[in-house]
């Protein structure tokens, strides 16, 4: 396909305009002036960044909120469905787990109070349409939407937006890793359990890596995971801890026989 040259002008601006987003979310002090690099991002591509939000996809109130520029209104109503599982906008996002429109969801599925509500204040919004874009990190879900200026007929999957988001969320996870720490798996992979499993038993991190076949790099990267799920701060402590977890598939007095 041949391309003019404001065509080619087009992408290499967006291009350029997302590697200095890139670089401003990695550069910033903290995630409310990373949020303002991704807004402004967002405007340069004739949108308007409406809420960022990193969501357990299973436990249903693990929630980190660092930005939302919803009317008080959307807000309350956004609150108020929590316990029922949150908003259509969430709902949407764990059934498709890919980019849609606000005017693509079937209303018909959502008939409470609250639901009405919600859809009539999303629709007081100036805007042609809100584009939602959900994201899978691990266990949990970076869902973000984003006021568009007109209602198109293009799917949300052609929408340049669309493109440049997923590198925004690993930006975002790559600068702040605490978003996701709510969202990750408490039990020990196979390896996890191998690692703390020798090295509690007083094996050295040579013999285990040499029995495992791993690098001393990939080892210890799996004993500090391994640690941090089991909340504990030394091998004896994550050891014990371990078994007394089933994690082991030995009681505390076999561990060290």
């Amino acid at each position: 396909m041949i391309h003019s040259v404001s065509d080619l002008r087009e992408q290499y601006a967006a291009g350029r305009s997302l590697l200095d987003a890139l670089q401003g979310i990695l550069e910033a002090e903290d995630i409310n002036k990373a949020t303002a690099v991704t807004s402004d991002f967002v405007d340069k591509l004739d949108g308007k960044l409406l809420s960022l939000k990193f969501s357990d996809s299973e436990d249903e109130t693990a929630i980190v909120r660092p930005f939302s520029a919803y009317p008080k209104s959307i807000r309350q109503i956004s609150i108020a469905m929590q316990p029922a599982g949150r908003c259509p906008f969430y709902k949407e996002s764990r059934k498709r787990l890919s980019p849609f429109y606000c005017s693509s969801i079937d209303r018909t599925q959502y008939l409470t109070l609250n639901d009405r509500i919600f859809f009539r204040e999303i629709d007081r919004l100036d805007f042609g349409d809100i584009l939602i874009l959900p994201v899978m990190i691990g266990r949990g879900i970076a869902v973000t939407t984003i006021g568009v200026p007109g209602r198109t007929h293009a799917s949300a999957a052609q929408c340049p937006i669309r493109a440049a988001y997923p590198h925004i969320v690993a930006a975002f996870i790559s600068k702040f890793p605490e978003v996701t720490t709510l969202f990750e798996h408490k039990r020990l992979t196979k390896l996890e359990r191998q690692v703390v499993s020798m090295l509690s038993k007083g094996r050295s991190y040579g013999e285990a890596c040499h029995k495992m076949g791993l690098s001393q790099t990939s080892l210890t990267l799996l004993l500090k995971s391994a640690s941090r799920k089991l909340e504990a701060s030394n091998l004896v402590e994550m050891g014990i801890k371990a078994a007394s977890a089933g994690e082991l598939c030995q009681t505390p007095e076999e561990l060290w026989s």
